[in-house]
This record gives structure tokens, sequence and C-alpha cells, in this order.
């Protein structure tokens, strides 16, 4: 798709509000909610399924500047979390089949 393309040509890529913008009102309940794998690792990683689905994004397309949407300075603080977390291959993988994303 659009972001593998970007990827391969080296095109940084803005994503606004990348967890579902408006559509999502509360994007953590939905992905929890929605993706209960995601919910799970989250636990396990001691985050939140919004900072882990973040974190995955940037593992898989480093050229992918998100801007996420955020309420208050928690949620800010939750996000940028996600810049600093580093996901192993087996994690990036299992995010790849919860989200449908295939290899």
């Amino acid at each position: 798709g659009v972001l593998d393309y970007c990827r391969e040509q080296g095109i940084p890529f803005i994503a606004h509000g990348p967890l579902g913008g408006k559509q999502a009102r509360d994007s953590r309940r939905r992905v929890g909610k929605d993706f209960p794998e995601v919910a799970q690792l989250a636990t396990s990683r001691r985050v939140s399924p919004e900072c882990l689905t973040l974190a995955w994004m940037l593992a898989r397309w480093p050229h992918l500047l998100v801007i996420p949407g955020a309420r208050t300075v928690a949620h800010v603080r939750d996000s940028q979390s996600a810049a600093q977390m580093i996901l192993t291959e087996q994690e990036v993988a299992a995010l790849d089949t919860a989200f449908g994303k295939k290899g």
C-alpha cells in the first residue's frame, strides 16, 4: 500500500489521527476492544493498547510521522512513550497478524 511505497522510496508520510481520529472518540477503548490480541500484549508490556499500536506503526514504517489525537496531558505522555518502545520481531509479527498486515 501507500505506506510500503513511501518506505521503499524514502518518502516521509504524516499520519494525523492514526488511531481513528474523529471516528474513534476513544481510540484506547476501540483498539483494546476491537483487537483483543493487542490489548493482551499491551497488558503484558504494561502499556496502553494505543501506545503499543503507535510503537508498532513506528517499527513497521520508520518513515511514518504520527500525530495522534490527545485530550489530556496523560494521553500525550502515553503516545510519546511509544517512540521509546523497542518491539521484538515476534511482537511486530503478532501485531501484523492482529491488524491483518501480511509480511
